[in-house]
């Protein structure tokens, strides 16, 4: 899988994003993006094999998302480390 192999509209980019530099999260912290069903994007991240699920228990109450090998691979980091800081981003 590559780069032009995976289109992501912009507001599953920024779930990928936040579990990115937020992981693992849950549920209740995918309410912080504010967006009205994240998900599904996290349904989708999941089918792309860019984000990893955990359970905790079978009643999926503790479940957290991370980001995958697969996620590594197709931005080309070789760890998480290598993740771009908040800090080097200019917004408007």
């Amino acid at each position: 899988m590559g780069p032009k192999t995976v289109r992501l509209a912009p507001d599953v980019l920024e779930i990928l994003a936040f579990v990115a530099w937020n992981q693992p999260v849950n549920a209740s912290d995918l309410e912080e993006t504010g967006q009205d069903k994240p998900m599904n994007a996290i349904r989708q991240l999941v089918r792309l094999q860019l984000l990893e699920v955990e359970r905790n228990n079978t009643k999926r109450v503790n479940t957290t998302y991370s980001t995958s090998q697969g996620f590594l691979n197709l931005f080309g980091l070789k760890s998480l480390e290598d993740l771009p800081q908040a800090d080097i981003f200019q917004f408007k």
